[in-house]
């Protein structure tokens, strides 16, 4: 148990030191919240650690100026302007959104064509048919009607 306290308070003095300490530009830091300015924020760096540093609108002036505001409203445009590929992502989506009304205007289309064509092939098909059996009923009774001539 003795022993357990003294490295509970190394680990507080740690922790305190640590979380508490207010940074000033250019030092190591966690959060945002540590940076002594509001100007200030805590940016990742390339090599992969994060330090005090003036936000977008501010650059540093040296230690007795600290952040300054950038008075060139030309150049916080210039950072405030994100570029992207809007139209282009507009006419993907465009494209994407009509693909299902193309697909079934096709669609429609297509079978607009198709049927009529297929009932009328049906039709035609089922009157050749209908004459072959009317000659053949027409037949069988001529048949029919000799025979009974022949037989009377």
């Amino acid at each position: 148990m003795l022993l357990l306290l003294p490295t509970l308070l190394w680990m507080l003095l740690l922790t305190k030191e640590s979380f508490c300490t207010v940074r000033s530009w250019g030092e190591l830091c966690n959060h945002t919240a540590e940076c002594d300015d509001h100007r200030m924020v805590c940016k990742a760096t390339y090599f992969n650690y994060s330090m005090c540093l003036c936000d977008r609108f501010h650059e540093w002036r040296g230690a007795e100026v600290g952040c300054y505001q950038i008075v060139q409203t030309q150049r916080i445009m210039n950072m405030s302007i994100t570029s992207s590929d809007s139209l282009g992502k507009l006419a993907r989506d465009q494209e994407a959104i009509f693909l299902g009304h193309k697909i079934a205007g096709f669609f429609v289309m297509t079978v607009g064509v198709l049927v009529p064509f297929v009932v009328a092939i049906y039709c035609c098909h089922m009157r050749k048919k209908d004459r072959m059996l009317k000659r053949e009923i027409l037949c069988e009774k001529k048949e029919q009607l000799k025979n009974s001539y022949m037989s009377a």
